[in-house]
């Protein structure tokens, strides 16, 4: 008898693991970058589950990586097992318009609260909150007269490039009284850098321990003791018409609240560099208020 009520323990046991196993569902899922983060992310879940990832050390990750990643953990912990079906988009603003007329499931990407349409999304827990991100003055490393920049007023004499549709930057930009060029593309930006078309942008601190950026033959550094505060909270978008939408939503929320009770979120954000301590102390010369 009491074999046999081990033996039905053993399988209400079961049971009730096999219940809390996340079910497959796929996602079509928008990024910015699609074919670079698409293809990271299936090295680094190869051999292992999102889930299982003992950290997020990756060499010159983007923050796409580092979010896909978390957005994947965070549906595995709210219940569902994502299998994502990438789709090709080239910008952030084609990829809002993508989630918000139902062409997408879900954003890899986060995006700052007030880009989102709340009658047409559903808006996650913020992933950066307000007061968190900050970004450096990256400039080519042969810039001698840019690194050399110790104030807002000094950046005056030089001009930036960036994106008016990357809003939060663009105000800062502005704020900060610097002529600024406008392209549509973060590859362009580089290469303008690169090629000295413009002397700077604002870019996202690197896990490099020089805090240098390196895409294919460009290389760009941060000016020393400088850094900009991006204000507002930044979040996952998910469609609300989808079929699946409801649920995608409800196992999001569920997990990021589990990653965040975890420490994983800022864990992430740090060692893929965003968060970085090594510019704790550097001065913020806009736009923390």
């Amino acid at each position: 008898m009491k074999k046999y009520w081990l033996i039905l323990s053993s399988f209400a046991l079961y049971l009730v693991s096999y219940k809390t196993l996340s079910t497959p569902l796929i996602i079509n899922v928008g990024i910015s970058h699609h074919q670079q983060v698409e293809q990271q992310l299936k090295k680094i879940t190869e051999k292992v589950s999102c889930d299982a990832l003992a950290n997020y050390k990756f060499t010159n990750p983007s923050r796409s990586l580092i979010e896909s990643i978390l957005v994947c953990q965070a549906l595995r912990l709210g219940g569902i097992e994502p299998i994502f079906n990438f789709v090709a988009i080239s910008n952030i603003p084609r990829l809002l318009r993508l989630v918000t007329n139902r062409h997408i499931d879900l954003m890899l990407d986060s995006v700052w609260l007030n880009l989102a349409d709340q009658n047409k999304v559903y808006v996650s827990a913020p992933l950066i909150r307000d007061g968190e991100y900050f970004k450096g003055v990256y400039t080519n490393r042969l810039n001698i007269a840019l690194l050399k920049a110790k104030s807002a007023k000094d950046l005056k004499n030089f001009h930036a490039v960036s994106s008016k549709h990357w809003h939060a930057d663009w105000q800062a930009l502005q704020r900060l009284n610097i002529a600024t060029h406008s392209v549509p593309r973060y590859q362009f930006m580089l290469k303008m850098v690169h090629a000295k078309r413009a002397d700077f942008l604002l870019d996202d601190f690197s896990n490099n321990d020089d805090l240098s950026h390196n895409y294919e033959n460009i290389h760009l550094v941060p000016v020393p003791n400088m850094k900009v505060a991006i204000k507002g909270s930044r979040h996952i978008l998910v469609n609300k018409e989808n079929e699946h939408g409801t649920r995608i939503f409800t196992a999001l929320q569920t997990g990021l609240k589990k990653l965040r009770e975890q420490g994983k979120i800022v864990q992430a954000y740090q060692e893929g560099g965003f968060f970085n301590a090594q510019v704790n102390d550097w001065q913020v010369i806009c736009c923390n208020d």
